[in-house]
């Protein structure tokens, strides 16, 4: 009896063991734990780029400095104007409309930053599907050609409203998003310094 007794003592002691060993086992795998007895966590892998030689790393070389620089003059051109504004409103009304509103000439600053931001949207898509440096050349192109169409306009509000208002803010629009998304993809250690000096370019606009 006692025999008895014993041997399905041990049995269920080795099932004991057995089972947690496998849970040991399991959970070594599951954390990656290595001969050291330190573990990490598996969805803490390295990116892709971090197993390159520092040299190679398309991050935080000399090349994303150029990058930020171009990014801080595409917002001087585009972010820049519209923040600007009011000095044109109040050209508008000194010199070429005397007789309109504020109220009247404020709209066109006000559809400058409506199209903008309309177009945010969009011009998130078009530079995820195509070349942001086709995107932003598009982008300006369209700002130069509304603001020379816009220096004609001097007989009727409503042809700057077109004009730089709705025109030049989907210009903007193209080049705003590029600028302030492209920049951080080049750095990891100076990344808010490079996105200042970016956005700084709108105020020096």
């Amino acid at each position: 009896m006692s025999s008895n007794y014993d041997s399905s003592a041990t049995s269920e002691k080795t099932d004991i063991v057995n089972n947690m060993t496998d849970t040991i086992d399991n959970t070594n795998r599951f954390y990656d734990v290595d001969e050291n007895k330190s573990f990490a966590l598996n969805s803490q892998k390295q990116r892709w780029w971090q197993n390159k030689p520092y040299e190679t790393q398309p991050v935080d070389g000399k090349y994303g400095w150029v990058v930020v620089v171009a990014g801080c003059f595409m917002l001087m051109f585009s972010m820049g104007c519209v923040n600007s504004y009011g000095s044109y409103e109040t050209y508008y009304h000194l010199n070429q409309f005397p007789n309109e509103k504020l109220s009247t000439l404020s709209w066109i600053g006000t559809l400058q930053w409506a199209a903008m931001n309309f177009v945010s949207i969009p011009s998130g898509i078009l530079c995820e599907r195509l070349d942001t440096r086709l995107v932003s050349f598009v982008g300006g192109l369209i700002m130069g050609v509304a603001l020379i169409i816009a220096s004609f306009c001097d007989s009727a509000v409503w042809k700057l409203l077109v004009t730089q208002g709705i025109v030049f803010g989907l210009g903007a629009s193209l080049v705003f998003i590029p600028a302030v998304t492209i920049p951080s993809q080049w750095f990891v250690k100076r990344r808010p310094l490079a996105v200042g000096i970016v956005v700084a370019g709108s105020g020096i606009g």
